[in-house]
């Protein structure tokens, strides 16, 4: 499609030194990469640049501000600044220095940096790609378990971060994002603070009306999501995960609703609790509670405490469900859209890890572009097997990234390009990695020599290379004889490859 991305550029932006451009080339893209070696920072990078058309250019230039405590600023190049320029003697303008990009198929450009969005950017493209592109990280889930055995299960915070985001009012026909609503009645009650830090409420009648009808409607807003999200999460849970049982319902209720008045405070002293009326009017923090019902004799039975009944697997399919649905929703074929996963899947256990995946290549796949970015070399594998399998590999880029100490910047790598990587080591001078991946590439090289891959005892490993029974390349050069004499092959041209290896 022609919206694809083509390309990622980087400069200066968090793990990332420099000028750094990631070829995607419109395909689905499987990264690997342990932490701290930048994988993340694409993720960043990504989502830092499509929200930005939720925001003004003050909201985002802050990440671009050395000076705010929010920037994402390489810390390498700020270093290689102090040791130039001299320690502080450069000002904010820097953050020009500091960009995000996407290069589209059709070559659009879209480009944040100090000062926001460039001129040539296409903010109709930003806004529908982020409209109907989506982010799910291992964060989400830890949000869906992070509650006590007596506590009920609010998700309040699960949706304001992982939903609200991105999701827009009217069901995704509106103009405004929910957390943009929520966040001016935050910003916008109606008092001021005078010099000495004190609330002062505003006298005018009409600023009380504004506010109350401005509540109401962002309530009906949050309302609408939520039996919207809690009807498709049960149809997602019942078909992917409940093989169309029923055992199971969802219900999401949207309680304690924004409200801006005087209300109840809890003060406590020692062991004693004291209930007091607020000094002022506040607005309140409303909550989703999730309550899970399982059919028992063709009865609905409320599940009291699912985090404490229910087991790991299924508290995890029912979080998934609820964010993945959202998802499923968003799949209309957009030119362009994608669904970046970073390290979602690996926190999962392996009852659900194939289920899920299996899902992401079947259901999402045919809409978005993916990309899968995980820190675990056993999944990496996994998934790459799953592929092959599939038979659909030749859509997605395999790829790697490790920290390149000596130039401070990620460097990505095709996979399982290990000669490439030898010449990498062997230019920064690191001779005991150059010499691993020569020895590993040779192995390659030598179990790949036979055509007959069943008479020599040849298997196909992880990364879909056949492997002798012989596990050292001391042995794969004498079985490399052996084979030689059997296919008359004259073995001389051979014979120095043990002094090589050495």
């Amino acid at each position: 499609m022609a919206g694809n991305i083509k390309k990622i550029v980087l400069q200066n932006f968090k793990a990332f030194n420099g000028v750094n451009e990631i070829d995607l080339e419109g395909k689905h893209l499987l990264l690997y990469g342990e932490n701290g070696s930048g994988k993340s920072s694409i993720y960043w990078g990504l989502y830092t640049l499509l929200q930005s058309i939720t925001k003004d250019s003050a909201q985002t230039d802050k990440y671009f501000d050395f000076l705010n405590d929010e920037n994402l600023i390489n810390k390498d190049y700020i270093f290689h600044l102090n040791d130039t320029i001299g320690s502080g003697l450069y000002n904010s303008s820097i953050g020009k220095n500091v960009q995000i990009e996407i290069v589209q198929e059709d070559d659009k450009v879209l480009n944040l940096s100090l000062g926001g969005l460039s001129a040539a950017t296409n903010k109709t493209e930003l806004e529908n790609l982020n409209r109907y592109s989506d982010f799910l990280t291992h964060r989400l889930l830890i949000n869906f378990y992070n509650f006590r055995n007596s506590q009920e299960i609010d998700l309040w915070k699960v949706f304001t971060r992982d939903i609200f985001p991105f999701v827009y009012e009217d069901l995704d026909n509106g103009v405004e994002t929910i957390e943009n609503l929520v966040n001016e009645l935050n910003n916008t009650q109606p008092f001021t603070v005078n010099a000495a830090g004190e609330i002062v409420p505003s006298v005018v009648q009409q600023d009380y009306f504004d506010y109350y009808s401005r509540i109401s409607y962002v309530n009906n807003e949050i309302y609408k999501w939520v039996k919207f999200i809690e009807n498709e999460a049960n149809q997602f849970f019942n078909e992917y995960f409940d093989d169309n049982k029923n055992n199971f319902i969802i219900n999401l209720d949207y309680t304690d609703r924004l409200y801006y008045n005087f209300h109840k405070i809890i003060i406590k002293n020692n062991s004693a609790e004291f209930e007091v009326m607020s000094s002022y009017k506040y607005l309140r923090t409303p909550k989703i509670i999730m309550k899970i019902f399982k059919k028992v004799k063709n009865h609905w039975t409320p599940i009291t405490r699912p985090q404490t009944f229910l087991n790991e697997a299924l508290i995890t399919q029912i979080s998934l469900s609820i964010r993945l649905a959202l998802t499923k929703s968003r799949a209309v074929n957009y030119p362009g859209q994608f669904l970046v996963l970073d390290d979602l899947l690996v926190s999962l256990d392996m009852s659900n890890r194939d289920k899920v995946l299996e899902i992401i290549l079947n259901v999402f796949a045919p809409k978005f572009k993916i990309y899968i970015l995980t820190h675990e070399r056993s999944f990496f594998y996994y998934a790459l097997d799953k592929l092959r399998n599939k038979g659909i590999e030749k859509e997605w880029l395999v790829k790697e990234i490790f920290a390149d100490e000596i130039n401070k910047k990620p460097f990505i790598n095709d996979l399982p390009n290990k000669l490439k990587k030898a010449e990498y080591f062997l230019l920064n001078h690191d001779y005991p990695a150059c010499g691993i991946y020569l020895r590993i590439r040779c192995e390659e090289i030598l179990d790949n020599l036979y055509p007959d891959k069943e008479k020599y005892k040849l298997k196909l490993n992880n990364d879909g290379v056949y492997e002798t029974q012989f596990q050292n390349l001391n042995d794969k050069i004498s079985n490399l004889e052996f084979f030689c004499n059997q296919e008359n092959i004259n073995y001389e041209e051979f014979r120095d490859l043990k002094t090589y290896k050495s």
